[in-house]
């Protein structure tokens, strides 16, 4: 069996790399990326239209763009290419069937 050369990154690492599988579904389950790939939007212009509080969304916003899911200029997020491919349910390429199924 191979050993894990534990060191304190890699120990911080895997302590916290849940809160990236909680910001992606997260994202799939509010459908941000379907509604960022139709046009860049700020917090604010989603949280109204989605009633939902601001801050909290424009947390999540800022962690799918830490992990290049968004883009984020000045205010406004879009989606990447890859998130539009994959993550915007109106592509034939979906995958967020499946991550809310891991959600489950």
């Amino acid at each position: 069996m191979e050993t894990m050369n534990w060191n304190p990154a890699e120990l911080l690492k895997v302590a916290g790399s849940y809160w990236e599988t909680c910001a992606l579904h997260a994202g799939v389950k509010l459908d941000l990326f379907s509604m960022l790939n139709a046009r860049p939007q700020t917090a604010a212009d989603l949280a109204a239209k989605m009633a939902i509080d601001e801050r909290g969304l424009t947390m999540l916003l800022d962690a799918l763009a830490a992990m290049q899911l968004l883009d984020k200029q000045g205010a406004s997020y879009a989606a990447t290419d890859f998130a539009a491919e994959f993550l915007d349910r109106h592509s034939p390429a979906y995958l967020g069937h499946i991550i809310l199924h891991h959600h489950h």
